[in-house]
């Protein structure tokens, strides 16, 4: 739901005949880095989050094995 909203309001900030500047720096500085460090925080994994990726050994499943998976 936040990801939508945040689209939304984005577009509305960004997009169309009622888009202004300012409304998209507010955008930018209001409501992105909030989410920013939510996504980091909270959706990342702790072991990449300083900068260098640590493998966990587990294969992460691609593409074709996921189609395949639900085939």
């Amino acid at each position: 739901m936040e990801v939508a909203t945040l689209a939304y309001s984005w577009r509305a900030a960004n997009v169309g005949p009622n888009a202004t500047e300012r409304d998209a720096q507010h955008w930018l500085h209001q409501w992105r880095p909030g989410f920013a460090d939510r996504l980091a925080r909270e959706w990342g994994s702790p072991d990449c989050l300083d900068g260098d990726h640590r493998d966990d050994g587990r294969a992460r499943a691609d593409r074709h094995e996921i189609a395949e998976q639900h085939a």
